[in-house]
């Protein structure tokens, strides 16, 4: 809560590595900005994670989530696993952290945080490898419930976004999992292996499936999967997957990264590699298209990715971690929109960065929505700061933000083509 951005990381067999930002006790070119710190209580196995102000206490709680079939090759036997595995919330408290487990197994590749039924307190969805489960919890006042609120689910869980794709209004739960882009030969003769092990005939009422999914509320609050209406079902071999409005028309995009490697499923293919390109889909108001010509179709194996406008031009560019290379930097040049960027802030307070706040721009055409979080996609985050794309002629009329504790602010007219940072006083200000 000292303003500085830190840094926390998670590893198969260990608990989060969390670096401390030393910001202003460095002096002029001091090497060693971040050092690392034993964070009391933070001592789970971590691969999954993820943060948020989930009591309401003004500072960051920890979700963690283990990945166990490589923390059992960590550990060496089941018993120390079943001492250590699965979901845990990390209650932040004076002077530690205090875990509380949820369940005592993960294959958790992702994370998910969000208001699902409108109480004001944020939802809990661990995303599952290898046919286990994915798990919902509501964050009840009396403590977290498990609940099964999804007719279909992602049969081996890769990574979780959250947005407003269609503006309505209604946040849509994005998950991606493995299912060929197309049925051609050769693609088949690829995943022929893949799709003989893991396509079992499915048990009776068995939600699972092997393919992407878009999970959105009606207005009665039960969700359908529109992946397949919508045309996103089938990616290829998917991990980390991102909305962002890439062309600045006012519709939130999707980026997917792909491949794999692995010796035996793929021992057919060179290097054991499953070489697929990454995939652009454009917003086409619900709708969503191929865009090849993008220039995103890396087939360099990535598994992470992020968003941000990292050149200061007001667009989106893309960082893409390769799993056998070096990282790729993807700079945007399709816009032709405008857009505003948001920062929050609410100094002096334990979450300094306004995690869990919510800002809603108000335009000619239609509200957007953007929410600040810290983990997107396949165990991967953005800056922090908001991003709206909007057709150059728009003229934004309102700015409003709802802060992790409930409270309003309103920016009026905020300008097009500028980055605004909004300060939490006892009104917005610029």
């Amino acid at each position: 809560g000292d303003g500085w951005t830190d840094l926390a990381l998670t590893r198969v067999g260990g608990a989060i590595n969390f670096w401390r930002n030393r910001g202003d006790e460095l002096a002029a070119g001091e090497p060693g900005r971040f050092v690392q710190e034993f964070v009391n209580g933070l001592a789970k196995p971590a691969y999954a994670m993820d943060w948020a102000d989930l009591d309401a206490d003004g500072d960051l709680d920890a979700v963690t989530a283990s990945y166990d079939i490589g923390l059992l090759t960590e550990l060496g036997n089941e018993y120390l696993l079943r001492d250590e595995a699965g979901v845990y919330i990390h209650w932040n408290e004076p002077d530690r952290f205090r875990a509380q487990r949820l369940a005592e197994e993960a294959q958790a590749l992702a994370i998910a945080l969000w208001d699902e039924d409108g109480d004001g307190r944020l939802d809990l969805l661990v995303g599952n490898d290898f046919a286990l489960p994915d798990q919902f919890w509501r964050n009840h006042a009396d403590g977290w419930q498990l609940a099964s609120i999804f007719p279909e689910t992602t049969h081996s869980t890769m990574s979780f976004d959250l947005a407003d794709v269609d503006n309505s209004g209604r946040t849509a739960l994005f998950a991606s999992d493995m299912k060929p882009l197309d049925m051609n030969p050769e693609t088949m003769r690829a995943w022929a292996p893949l799709m003989e092990k893991e396509h079992p005939p499915l048990p009776a009422g068995d939600p699972q499936r092997m393919e992407n999914m878009l999970l959105v509320a009606d207005k009665d609050g039960e969700f359908q999967n529109l992946g397949r209406d919508r045309l996103l079902d089938a990616t290829g071999w998917s991990w980390a997957s991102l909305f962002g409005d890439l062309d600045q028309d006012g519709q939130l995009d999707l980026y997917i990264v792909n491949g794999f490697a692995e010796s035996t499923t793929f021992a057919h293919m060179d290097d054991h590699e499953l070489v697929e390109r990454n995939q652009a889909l454009r917003n086409t108001g619900g709708r969503f298209e191929h865009m090849p010509g993008w220039g995103l179709g890396s087939e360099r194996g990535g598994r992470g990715a992020a968003q941000g406008d990292l050149d200061g031009d007001g667009d989106l560019d893309i960082v893409v971690n390769n799993l056998r290379g070096n990282a790729q930097l993807f700079e945007n040049r399709l816009c032709g929109g405008a857009s505003l960027q948001v920062q929050l802030r609410q100094p002096g307070s334990a979450n300094p960065a306004a995690i869990g706040a919510t800002a809603i721009l108000e335009t000619p055409t239609g509200r957007l929505r953007r929410d600040v979080r810290v983990t997107r996609g396949y165990l991967s985050s953005d800056p922090g700061q908001l991003h709206f794309g909007f057709p150059a002629e728009t003229q934004p009329r309102l700015l409003l933000i709802r802060w992790p504790d409930g409270q309003w602010s309103t920016v009026s007219a905020p300008s097009a083509g500028q980055r605004l940072t909004v300060t939490r006083t006892d009104h917005a200000s610029e």
